[in-house]
């Protein structure tokens, strides 16, 4: 197992997070989350000094909100500090996404932890708001 996987799973972990599968050569990983009202699964990926953090949405906007639902995510990304909310039109998925490039650096503990903190608290911010607005 690589150092950086070890890393994941050890910050995942004190999040009440699960780590499932890892892809080739890149640290591609499939993630439960446990105990969140807004998200269940998640995508870590650490590939050529890239980190990134996916964490989706449990529900889909029906078809009649995604065009409403996406200029509503984008005002929110303007004032949002890390990370921001994507949504997929085609099928009404949305995903709060959180990336850092860290070259010239050793990805650490404290890098990973800080993403997992920040984009946790964006999603617990908004994901009442969020679901609200796919009129669920």
């Amino acid at each position: 197992m690589s150092n950086t996987i070890s890393l994941i799973k050890n910050v995942f972990g004190k999040y009440n997070i699960s780590v499932h599968e890892n892809v080739d050569d890149m640290a591609f990983l499939k993630l439960e989350i446990k105990n969140n009202p807004f998200v269940n699964s998640g995508i870590a990926i650490d590939f050529e000094d890239n980190f990134i953090l996916y964490l989706e949405i449990n529900k889909y906007a029906p078809e009649n909100v995604r065009k409403d639902l996406g200029e509503w995510l984008s005002d929110i990304n303007y004032g949002m500090l890390n990370g921001n909310f994507e949504t997929d039109s085609r099928i009404g998925a949305v995903r709060h996404k959180f990336g850092i490039l860290y070259q010239g650096t050793k990805i650490n503990e404290a890098l990973i932890e800080n993403i997992v903190v920040q984009s946790l608290e964006n999603i617990e911010m908004w994901g009442e708001n969020i679901l609200e607005k796919m009129k669920l």
